[in-house]
């Protein structure tokens, strides 16, 4: 899905969306990705992410789980209803991840979790495995 240069996927190859209903953390998520050298893109709910997914191709999506009035796991049901979406990664995040969480996510193929406040570390490590599969 990442092109490639000489065979070897990089950051910069990535389009990130961020999906958070509070400004500062799509602020922040923006910053610790562009310095990654990712290509970054903000949405601040679920029906706002959906929308951009219809204009643009993202291979990762950094989605925020509490959001209201549509929630992180109704807008990955969404998600994953378009066959056209099957291989954009998903990573959760939220202050609060527990098992129930985590259980509910991985039905909708989500296989990373980010806790708040996470470190450009943990975004490196994410970012990583994408350009490595």
């Amino acid at each position: 899905m990442l092109e490639k240069k000489e065979n070897i996927p990089t950051n910069d190859d990535i389009k990130v969306l961020i999906v958070d209903d509070v400004n500062i953390n799509l602020i922040l998520g923006k910053r610790l990705l562009s310095k990654l050298g990712v290509k970054v893109d903000t949405a601040d709910s679920g029906v706002q992410c959906l929308e951009k997914m219809r204009q643009d191709d993202y291979h990762l999506i950094l989605l925020d789980i509490q959001m209201e009035p549509m929630t992180g796991p109704e807008t990955m049901a969404e998600i994953r209803k378009n066959t056209h979406w099957d291989q954009v990664s998903i990573v959760a995040v939220s202050s609060s991840l527990t098992e129930e969480i985590i259980n509910q996510c991985r039905a909708f193929s989500v296989t990373h979790f980010l806790k708040r406040p996470f470190l450009k570390s943990d975004l490196n490590t994410i970012l990583t495995s994408l350009v490595s599969s």
